[in-house]
């Protein structure tokens, strides 16, 4: 490994700070996937898939309470 100059080591660390800083910033500036849309905003296919899914679900709970014995 080659040796560097404590020249070169104080610009390396000065420009590593001020990217890690950069990076903080960005990611301030942009909200958390889950808070970046609204439910009632998604696409109308995947609202009806969603809501087919949520019926299926409920309907084959419905079925396996209907088939256990009292």
């Amino acid at each position: 490994m080659a040796k560097h100059s404590k020249k070169e080591l104080t610009h390396a660390e000065t420009r590593f700070h001020a990217l890690v800083d950069e990076l903080r910033l960005l990611t301030m500036d942009f909200p958390h996937l889950k808070e970046a849309y609204d439910a009632n905003d998604l696409p109308i296919p995947f609202l009806l898939k969603r809501g087919a899914a949520r019926a299926a679900a409920k309907k084959t709970k419905k079925t396996k309470k209907a088939a256990t014995p009292r």
